[in-house]
């Protein structure tokens, strides 16, 4: 079953990213919707090491 017709099935909304444009919009959307909202966003983790270089670095708690 998608993620989208999983959120469904319990009454929420349901969106799936499939280009990292799309995330911006899919955002908007969800927070306008006067629902529960759930997004499915694949993340290619080997980015996360030029994400942390790019942040620097963080201290938590997280």
């Amino acid at each position: 079953m998608s993620p989208s017709k999983n959120a469904e099935s319990f009454g929420a909304r349901g969106y799936t990213i499939e280009a990292a444009d799309q995330l911006l919009p899919v955002l908007r959307r969800a927070l306008d919707d006067d629902t529960v909202s759930v997004i499915a966003c694949p993340v290619d983790y080997s980015e996360n090491l030029r994400l942390t270089d790019r942040l620097g670095t963080l201290h938590g708690p997280f």
